[in-house]
């Protein structure tokens, strides 16, 4: 028998073929990668099929898997017009967007029109330092920083990066050229390895900073607390 299928399996799988990933998907969805292989596993076995070819660094879907993924992106669109069209203003709606504390902390003085537009609308902000999510409710709203490279169809570019470094009061009176920042003490911040060398070789000085920084933090806001406080320059 093939009844009772999960329907959160089938919304993983739709995640995963639409995303091509597993990582992916769960970071869509707020799962870890693991959660979503097992999901994924589970409808296989479920239905006696491969739904997808694993790669080192991508899934790709089967044919079979092509040919449910028409069904099962139909019935979840169906499902999702009927239930909104029939219990809508009933539905408590709530935006989860998920994002580094930096950007949060960007975003949330903006917030007063929305909530004026939309007050109905809840909102709900969680970090990405985590390695495993604190709820597994799905996130709508997923600002990351991301290469080009590693865009997918379903992700919208915001404005463009710029690397600038920043440093204290104190510190900025010992800066005239940029080689000076090779004197003041930097800041490491973990997932960011290659922004010191690319700031450095843009102006043909090639040296690792980060492999020298003696203050290593997960997150830019903490770096730019020890900024303020004249302990160490950051990009």
């Amino acid at each position: 028998m093939k009844s009772n299928i999960n329907l959160n399996w089938l919304r993983t799988f739709e995640a995963a073929a639409r995303l091509s990933g597993f990582s992916a998907a769960g970071r869509e969805l707020g799962l870890t990668q693991v959660a979503v292989s097992q999901q994924i596993k589970s409808l296989e076995a479920k239905l006696g099929h491969d739904l997808f070819v694993r790669h080192a660094k991508k899934v790709q879907v089967t044919d079979a898997g092509k040919a449910y993924l028409l069904s099962v992106r139909e019935g979840l669109e169906k499902l999702t017009h009927a239930t909104y069209g029939l219990f809508g203003s009933d539905i408590k709606r709530t935006i989860v967007v998920r994002s580094s504390i930096a950007v949060l902390t960007w975003l949330t003085p903006r917030l007063n029109d929305f909530r004026q537009q939309y007050p109905n609308i809840k909102l709900k902000f969680v970090t990405s330092i985590w390695p495993e999510p604190v709820d597994t409710q799905k996130i709508d709203i997923d600002i990351a920083l991301m290469s080009s490279n590693t865009q997918t169809e379903s992700s919208g570019k915001l404005p463009d990066e710029f690397i600038v470094p920043i440093c204290g009061f104190d510190d900025s009176k010992k800066i005239s050229s940029t080689i000076d920042l090779l004197n003041l003490e930097p800041i490491h911040i973990l997932g960011f390895d290659d922004h010191w060398s690319r700031y450095m070789s843009y102006f043909d000085i090639h040296h690792d900073v980060s492999s020298a920084a003696k203050i290593q933090v997960d997150t830019s806001v903490l770096a730019c607390d020890l900024v303020a406080s004249a302990l160490a320059v950051q990009l």
